[in-house]
């Protein structure tokens, strides 16, 4: 198998620029004239776009986490466990899964280096 190059070419590249670009709503004619589109304030507009829908992310990620944990704290009081039990009940599935999903990232690690290395 021949060896994969690391760097992206440049067509490509600037493909994935375009779509990145698309998403943040910047003109397309913002971007053909190199005077608008390099200026400082669509440079911060496009940065503030980008950090904007990463932070909405985040915050999607930690609200559907705390509604996980209710769920189940809610979930395990109905079947009869005291609130106490089922709060700690949530809190060691929370950590397990924790646990489980670093192990994972750390075993996908050593398997691509494998693969690629």
């Amino acid at each position: 198998m021949a060896a994969r190059s690391e760097r992206p070419s440049p067509a490509g590249a600037a493909r994935a620029v375009g779509r990145f670009l698309d998403a943040l709503g910047l003109p397309r004619e913002a971007r053909r004239d190199p005077g608008i589109a390099g200026t400082p304030l669509r440079v911060a507009e496009a940065a503030g776009r980008a950090l904007s829908a990463f932070n909405l992310v985040i915050f999607l990620g930690v609200f559907c986490v705390q509604w996980g944990i209710g769920l189940t704290i809610d979930a395990l009081g109905a079947m009869g466990w005291s609130r106490v039990f089922a709060f700690r009940a949530a809190f060691v599935l929370f950590a397990l899964a924790c646990v489980l999903a670093y192990a994972w990232f750390l075993w996908s690690g050593r398997w691509l280096s494998r693969q690629h290395g």
